[in-house]
């Protein structure tokens, strides 16, 4: 039997052709990606009340992913859920400079958090197109602190060393408050971070004021600064005093790979 975390990689060989699966969440429906060596995903199944093919594959494959789906017994990881109107969990972090970091420092002010990857095709379209540099300066400028949670598994191709993130850092631009090493999945499992990008807002007071979406545009292409910002929003309800009117959405992107 395979026993694999549901939002892992799965790698399944057959004969010459070497499979590969795992899974991407967007606007809350997780989707089963399969794909053979050099190849971009031909294959999509969503969970819901029943499965069902996004676009037309070739029979062989999908008696596989199948298979696959029974092996597995289709079933996600489960998160703890920070709750809207309830304290944000506290956290104690090492950012890449090896300075400790803790939610608690911040007391006061309002924090964004940012589940990250870069290697997700739907993360690494707000950085590309520079909307996400662009939103992380006109917030921190305003007194924010936004901090970017990189909550990959060493054991992954994705985790970033600390030499490596600078780099990242620096070839991106990054305008955020600090790039916070979550190896272990500590923070992204305490939040129920499940896909990058996955939004929080923390208010003064300490208490979860947003989770999910960073905006409702769920695309791995185009400007997202044409789509409606949730986080923009929440930050500028609270700072303005008022209620946040959006306080949860669904996120969407690739899963953690924690």
């Amino acid at each position: 039997m395979i026993r694999t975390p549901a939002n892992a990689p799965v790698r399944l060989s057959d004969k010459s052709v070497v499979y590969y699966f795992s899974w991407l969440e967007v606007n809350g429906s997780f989707i089963l990606s399969i794909s053979s060596v050099g190849t971009f995903p031909e294959t999509y199944l969503r969970l819901g009340p029943s499965y069902f093919m996004v676009q037309p594959t070739k029979g062989k494959i999908m008696k596989r992913a199948m298979a696959l789906l029974a092996v597995m017994g289709l079933a996600h990881a489960a998160f703890a859920a920070a709750e809207i109107g309830q304290p944000a969990p506290e956290f104690s972090a090492t950012d890449i400079h090896g300075k400790t970091v803790k939610l608690s420092d911040y007391k006061g002010k309002v924090v964004v958090l940012e589940s990250y990857n870069y290697d997700c095709p739907f993360c690494a379209n707000h950085f590309n197109t520079g909307a996400m540099q662009d939103l992380q300066k006109e917030l921190t400028s305003k007194g924010v602190v936004w901090l970017m949670v990189n909550s990959v598994n060493p054991k992954y191709a994705n985790h970033r060393s600390p030499e490596q993130a600078q780099a990242e850092w620096d070839k991106l631009k990054l305008n955020a408050t600090a790039w916070l090493d979550d190896g272990a999945g500590t923070i992204g499992k305490a939040y129920g971070m499940r896909t990058t990008p996955h939004m929080f807002v923390i208010d003064p007071t300490g208490t979860l004021a947003y989770n999910g979406a960073i905006d409702d545009r769920a695309s791995m292409s185009g400007d997202p600064r044409k789509a409606r910002n949730y986080v923009r929003e929440a930050v500028q309800k609270i700072q303005a005093g008022k209620k946040v009117t959006v306080a949860e959405t669904k996120p969407y992107g690739c899963g953690v790979k924690y």
